[in-house]
Protein backbone atom coordinates (compact mmCIF):
# COMPACT_ATOMS: atom_id res chain seq x y z
CA UNK A 1 0.00 0.00 0.00
CA UNK A 2 1.47 3.39 -0.98
CA UNK A 3 2.05 6.12 1.59
CA UNK A 4 -0.76 8.18 0.06
CA UNK A 5 -3.17 5.23 0.22
CA UNK A 6 -2.43 4.88 3.92
CA UNK A 7 -3.01 8.63 4.41
CA UNK A 8 -6.36 8.45 2.62
CA UNK A 9 -7.48 5.44 4.63
CA UNK A 10 -6.33 7.05 7.91
CA UNK A 11 -8.11 10.32 7.10
CA UNK A 12 -11.29 8.45 6.27
CA UNK A 13 -11.10 6.40 9.47
CA UNK A 14 -10.48 9.54 11.54
CA UNK A 15 -13.53 11.22 9.98
CA UNK A 16 -15.68 8.15 10.59
CA UNK A 17 -14.40 7.90 14.17
CA UNK A 18 -15.20 11.56 14.81
CA UNK A 19 -18.74 11.05 13.51
CA UNK A 20 -19.23 8.04 15.76
CA UNK A 21 -17.87 9.94 18.77
CA UNK A 22 -20.17 12.86 18.07
CA UNK A 23 -23.10 10.48 17.85
CA UNK A 24 -22.81 9.96 21.59
CA UNK A 25 -23.87 13.54 22.26
CA UNK A 26 -27.32 14.92 22.65
CA UNK A 27 -29.97 12.29 23.25
CA UNK A 28 -31.20 9.34 25.25
CA UNK A 29 -29.72 6.16 23.71
CA UNK A 30 -33.00 4.30 24.24
CA UNK A 31 -34.73 6.85 21.99
CA UNK A 32 -32.36 6.23 19.08
CA UNK A 33 -33.59 4.63 15.87
CA UNK A 34 -31.59 2.54 13.44
CA UNK A 35 -31.23 4.12 10.01
CA UNK A 36 -30.23 2.43 6.78
CA UNK A 37 -30.32 2.81 3.05
CA UNK A 38 -28.53 2.80 -0.26
CA UNK A 39 -26.50 5.52 -1.93
CA UNK A 40 -25.70 5.86 -5.62
CA UNK A 41 -23.75 8.48 -7.53
CA UNK A 42 -24.83 8.88 -11.15
CA UNK A 43 -26.62 5.54 -10.87
CA UNK A 44 -23.64 3.58 -9.53
CA UNK A 45 -23.42 2.41 -5.90
CA UNK A 46 -20.79 4.39 -3.98
CA UNK A 47 -17.99 1.90 -3.29
CA UNK A 48 -16.57 3.66 -0.22
CA UNK A 49 -17.81 6.88 1.30
CA UNK A 50 -19.38 8.44 4.33
CA UNK A 51 -22.81 9.71 5.31
CA UNK A 52 -23.67 12.05 8.16
CA UNK A 53 -26.95 13.22 9.66
CA UNK A 54 -26.97 16.66 11.34
CA UNK A 55 -30.10 17.93 13.17
CA UNK A 56 -31.78 20.77 11.25
CA UNK A 57 -32.69 22.49 14.52
CA UNK A 58 -29.41 22.98 16.38
CA UNK A 59 -31.37 23.76 19.56
CA UNK A 60 -33.15 20.39 19.54
CA UNK A 61 -31.93 17.54 21.72
CA UNK A 62 -31.52 15.33 18.66
CA UNK A 63 -28.42 13.25 18.16
CA UNK A 64 -26.11 13.56 15.21
CA UNK A 65 -24.54 10.52 13.70
CA UNK A 66 -23.02 9.06 10.60
CA UNK A 67 -21.10 6.17 9.25
CA UNK A 68 -19.46 4.44 6.36
CA UNK A 69 -20.99 3.77 2.98
CA UNK A 70 -19.70 0.46 1.64
CA UNK A 71 -20.78 -1.02 -1.70
CA UNK A 72 -23.63 1.49 -1.89
CA UNK A 73 -25.12 0.66 1.53
CA UNK A 74 -25.01 2.20 4.99
CA UNK A 75 -26.40 1.14 8.35
CA UNK A 76 -26.51 3.05 11.62
CA UNK A 77 -27.39 0.53 14.31
CA UNK A 78 -29.77 1.68 17.04
CA UNK A 79 -26.91 2.27 19.52
CA UNK A 80 -25.32 4.80 17.14
CA UNK A 81 -28.56 5.76 15.42
CA UNK A 82 -30.68 8.89 15.48
CA UNK A 83 -33.47 10.24 17.62
CA UNK A 84 -36.73 11.16 15.88
CA UNK A 85 -36.62 14.44 13.97
CA UNK A 86 -35.44 16.19 10.83
CA UNK A 87 -31.86 16.04 9.60
CA UNK A 88 -29.61 17.50 6.93
CA UNK A 89 -27.75 14.66 5.23
CA UNK A 90 -24.23 14.91 3.80
CA UNK A 91 -22.60 12.34 1.53
CA UNK A 92 -18.96 12.17 0.51
CA UNK A 93 -16.90 9.77 -1.58
CA UNK A 94 -13.25 10.20 -2.51
CA UNK A 95 -11.57 8.22 -5.26
CA UNK A 96 -8.04 8.14 -6.67
CA UNK A 97 -7.53 10.07 -9.92
CA UNK A 98 -4.78 7.75 -11.20
CA UNK A 99 -2.25 10.60 -10.96
CA UNK A 100 0.39 11.31 -8.34
CA UNK A 101 1.48 14.60 -6.80
CA UNK A 102 4.39 15.68 -4.63
CA UNK A 103 3.56 17.26 -1.28
CA UNK A 104 6.34 18.25 1.13
CA UNK A 105 8.77 16.15 -0.87
CA UNK A 106 6.61 13.03 -0.71
CA UNK A 107 4.94 11.49 -3.71
CA UNK A 108 1.33 10.61 -3.07
CA UNK A 109 -1.67 9.50 -5.05
CA UNK A 110 -4.03 12.31 -5.99
CA UNK A 111 -7.69 11.90 -4.94
CA UNK A 112 -10.88 13.76 -5.73
CA UNK A 113 -14.34 14.15 -4.24
CA UNK A 114 -16.81 12.63 -6.70
CA UNK A 115 -20.09 13.73 -5.10
CA UNK A 116 -21.42 17.17 -6.07
CA UNK A 117 -21.27 19.91 -3.41
CA UNK A 118 -25.07 20.11 -3.08
CA UNK A 119 -24.89 16.73 -1.31
CA UNK A 120 -22.14 17.60 1.19
CA UNK A 121 -20.66 21.10 1.78
CA UNK A 122 -23.91 22.76 0.59
CA UNK A 123 -26.24 19.84 1.17
CA UNK A 124 -29.85 19.94 0.02
CA UNK A 125 -30.55 16.41 1.28
CA UNK A 126 -33.02 15.94 4.15
CA UNK A 127 -34.32 12.97 6.14
CA UNK A 128 -37.06 12.73 8.75
CA UNK A 129 -36.47 9.97 11.29
CA UNK A 130 -39.61 8.53 12.89
CA UNK A 131 -39.74 6.78 16.26
CA UNK A 132 -40.73 3.12 16.23
CA UNK A 133 -40.69 2.81 12.43
CA UNK A 134 -38.28 1.39 9.89
CA UNK A 135 -36.15 4.34 8.79
CA UNK A 136 -34.83 3.62 5.31
CA UNK A 137 -33.42 6.52 3.31
CA UNK A 138 -32.02 5.91 -0.17
CA UNK A 139 -30.11 8.71 -1.86
CA UNK A 140 -29.38 9.06 -5.58
CA UNK A 141 -26.80 11.84 -5.93
CA UNK A 142 -24.93 13.22 -8.89
CA UNK A 143 -21.22 13.59 -9.37
CA UNK A 144 -19.18 16.73 -9.67
CA UNK A 145 -18.97 18.09 -13.20
CA UNK A 146 -15.63 17.47 -14.87
CA UNK A 147 -13.53 20.63 -15.17
CA UNK A 148 -13.30 22.00 -18.66
CA UNK A 149 -16.65 20.58 -19.78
Amino acid sequence: MKTCDVKIVMAFLCLTGWIVLMSGCGSNPQARQSVQGEVTCDGTPIAIGSISFEPIDSQASQSRSGGEIRDGKYLLEKEAGLSAGEYNVSITAIVPTGRTKVTNGLEEEEVKQIVADEYNVRTTLKATVAAGQKNVFDFAVTGRPEKGK
